[in-house]
């Protein structure tokens, strides 16, 4: 795999968030998430946030505080407190927790698995607007969804995975037709 010209070999969690790269990922509850943990806990699983806010082996309480307040303010997250467990808050609430901790450290490339699934209007418009801040400022946005909508507003070229063959790329703006042909393995590239 090649990120910026620079080859990542063997792959790893940590390799790839040193190299740029951040993950939204499908289930965040599941996956996102550490339920029992507050959110200013959740805001600081990502060892490389960890670096930006200590030199030394201790981490400042203050510190946590103020980075927890500041993404809390930043992605308008609903909440009495930073020590609130994140299993508390609402569902579009708990995505912008893992959205402010992904995107915290300007990432070069986003992974995003179906980011607004099970989310109200209101909260799925915020994590559009956020991918697409994202892309404005230089970062990629790799978007898996299973979202037509979605994949349609907020792309700029469109691949379909069909039995493990990639099909690809067209334009947001081609047929829906086309899209399905693609979706079903009847699409013969042009």
């Amino acid at each position: 795999m090649w990120l910026h010209h620079q080859r990542v070999t063997a792959p790893t969690p940590a390799s790839l968030r040193t190299a740029g790269v951040s993950l939204i990922p499908q289930d965040r509850r599941k996956e996102g998430l550490a339920l029992p943990f507050t959110i200013e806990e959740n805001l600081l699983l990502s060892t490389h946030l960890l670096d930006t806010l200590t030199s030394g082996c201790l981490l400042p309480p203050s510190a946590v505080r103020r980075f927890a307040t500041a993404q809390i303010d930043r992605f308008s997250i609903r909440t009495p407190s930073p020590t609130q467990p994140v299993s508390a808050l609402s569902c579009g609430n708990q995505q912008r927790v893992v959205i402010a901790r992904e995107l915290a450290f300007a990432p070069q490339l986003i992974v995003a698995a179906n980011p607004s699934r099970g989310l109200d209007v209101g909260a799925t418009r915020y994590v559009h607007q956020a991918l697409l801040e994202c892309c404005q400022h230089g970062a990629g946005v790799v978007l898996i969804s299973t979202d037509l909508e979605e994949v349609l507003t907020l792309s700029h070229r469109i691949y379909t995975l069909y039995q493990g063959q990639l099909l690809g790329p067209i334009e947001p703006t081609a047929a829906r037709a086309q899209i399905g042909r693609m979706m079903t393995g009847a699409w013969v590239p042009p």
